[in-house]
């Protein structure tokens, strides 16, 4: 919905690796472009990881001259959720009691790992972030709502993800892919919302996935910018999706369904376990070398339908699952060209990162890998990283017994 009195507050949270420094320069280049309308607050938070302080950064206009001006530094705990709920509530939160119309984007950019953001790997094979829990607690504590959240951050499309923020922001736009660090087309989005500050939530969808490869392909850019890093992730490999999360309640009750159809199917151990298996071989991981264990849910959802025959309550699942898909997805970036996820599964050089279908799930099968179990680690424990999703969903469940039994 348009609200022309609204306006919008961009907040960007950025962990600064003291390498990629043109690329942070040009998202703040992709602010200061723009024919700004002082509609359009702009705050970034600069996390200098090596050193452990934070940089605040803000909008501001002067004698008709505009600049990003920092307005604070002081150290802080990356892995501290404090340091975040303490971010919003000084330089975000206080806004709200002035501009009840307020509206908030917010753009995560640092490393992902499909449960959370920031995500670190450390020494003993351990991976540290912060859970997309701990994020819908902070939002909660501070700001209260966020009207989209753009995650700049590997692999987090996941309904896991998603349906812990599902309360507290209601258009969740992330890869299911890898991520290049230049991230999505900034000046096309600021662009959209200095001239529209009334603009829709679909419109801001739209704009983020049609405009994605336009910027990697665009000049300058593509001759003076990306080429200067090695690391720097492929662009036509990465897909993005803009899904509401209102309809995540729907979305996990579907799956619970499917969790207890197939709980059946362990039971039953024969012609429907087998494929089971065979459905879940089909899916190429959508990480490097299975490293994590994340699978596209339409296409698994698919292949199992396709690999068990007609069995009428998974045709109704499909069907269902299928209806809810469609309410969700606001639009989609897919890679173009082949290969295609739907190519022979005999065909081992395809893999499912070419065409994801909107949303991830955590199935881990068939390997061992560090990363793999460090991610097992995070989704099973008990400390509060995943309470939510585990209280509402059996889908734990399944894939713990699938593990021990294949």
């Amino acid at each position: 919905m348009a609200d022309n009195n609204c306006t919008w507050t961009v907040t960007i949270i950025v962990i600064h690796d003291g390498v990629h420094d043109h690329v942070y320069d040009e998202l703040e280049q992709s602010i200061l472009q723009q024919e700004l309308t002082g509609s359009l607050r702009y705050v970034i938070f600069y996390y200098l990881l090596h050193e452990g302080t934070i940089q605040v950064k803000e909008l501001i206009f002067h004698n008709n001259f505009q600049r990003l001006e920092q307005v604070a530094s002081y150290p802080a705990q990356l892995n501290d959720p404090q340091t975040f709920i303490q971010f919003f509530r000084l330089y975000i939160g206080p806004d709200l009691h002035h501009h009840p119309g307020r509206r908030h984007l917010l753009i995560l950019n640092g490393h992902g790992a499909g449960l959370g953001f920031f995500a670190e790997k450390h020494g003993d094979g351990s991976i540290r972030m912060l859970s997309a829990e701990q994020l819908a607690d902070m939002i909660r504590q501070s700001i209260g709502k966020v009207e989209v959240l753009l995650a700049v951050s590997c692999y987090t499309q996941m309904l896991e993800t998603g349906y812990c923020l599902k309360n507290e922001v209601d258009l969740y736009i992330a890869p299911q892919t890898t991520m290049t660090w230049y991230g999505v087309h900034y000046a096309k989005l600021f662009s959209l919302m200095e001239s529209n500050p009334g603009l829709s939530l679909q419109q801001i969808a739209e704009n983020v996935t049609q405009n994605f490869l336009l910027k990697y392909e665009e000049e300058p850019f593509r001759s003076t910018e990306l080429p200067r890093y090695a690391d720097e992730q492929n662009p036509r490999l990465v897909s993005i999706s803009a899904n509401y999360l209102s309809e995540y309640e729907a979305l996990v009750e579907c799956v619970n369904e499917l969790t207890d159809f197939l709980m059946g199917c362990l039971e039953d151990g024969g012609k429907l376990l087998q494929a089971v298996i065979r459905a879940r071989r089909s899916c190429t991981e959508l990480t490097p070398s299975r490293s994590f264990g994340f699978i596209d849910l339409t296409f698994f959802i698919e292949q199992l339908l396709k690999e068990a025959g007609p069995v009428q309550p998974l045709q109704e699942i499909h069907q269902r699952f299928g209806d809810i898909r469609q309410r969700c997805l606001g639009s989609l970036h897919k890679p173009p060209g082949p290969p295609d996820l739907y190519a022979p599964a005999m065909r081992k050089s395809v893999r499912s990162t070419s065409s994801p279908l909107f949303l991830s799930v955590f199935f881990p099968a068939f390997s061992t890998t560090a990363d793999q179990m460090a991610i097992r680690e995070i989704y099973f424990s008990a400390d509060g990283r995943l309470r939510q999703f585990r209280r509402d969903c059996r889908w734990e469940k399944f894939i713990r017994e699938f593990f021990n039994r294949t």
